[in-house]
């Protein structure tokens, strides 16, 4: 028997390599069916699994289907109308048409004449009465801003001298 376990032994470890022909890999079938070394006794599930599906035959109920493809029924083709699809095409090409008619005629209606040619002021004295009052408004504003900030910075100047002593 030892001599049997030392051949075992080479015949596992090419086995876990996968280096094993079918004629060794028989020879473990049959030595694990058998009386086995106390050393392999952990093995021997391993081969019993084997054995055992082998033998697991194929249900009669399974095979009959397969044998006979004509048994097996088939679905039926289901007929689908093109009128959905040709209908969801044209709303929507009447629908973009309809959009760029809508839009290129508000965009027509909006633009207005060429402001570039045209003067808002036919007296040239008015125009500059104008732009000083939009200037003056601006820099009144201006002005506004520049006093609010100062205050703020003198505050601030105030505080940052009574942290510093």
């Amino acid at each position: 028997m030892e001599m049997d376990s030392a051949k075992i032994n080479l015949i596992l470890e090419k086995y876990w390599l996968g280096d094993t022909s079918l004629e060794e890999e028989d020879a473990l079938r049959s030595y694990f069916s058998g009386e086995v070394a106390v050393e392999h006794l952990s093995l021997r599930p391993l081969f019993g699994y084997f054995n055992a599906q082998q033998q697991v035959a194929m249900p009669s109920t399974v095979a009959r289907p397969l044998a006979q493809p004509d048994a097996v029924p088939k679905p039926e083709a289901k007929v689908r109308s093109l009128w959905k699809k040709y209908r969801a095409v044209a709303a929507v090409l009447i629908l973009a048409i309809g959009a760029l008619l809508f839009f290129s005629r508000t965009q027509a209606e909006s633009q207005p004449e060429i402001l570039a040619m045209q003067d808002t002021y036919d007296n040239p004295e008015e125009a500059y009465a104008e732009v000083v009052e939009a200037l003056q408004f601006i820099s009144a504003k201006m002005n506004k801003g520049l006093e609010t900030t100062s205050s703020s910075l003198e505050k601030i100047k105030s505080l940052n001298e009574q942290f510093a002593n």
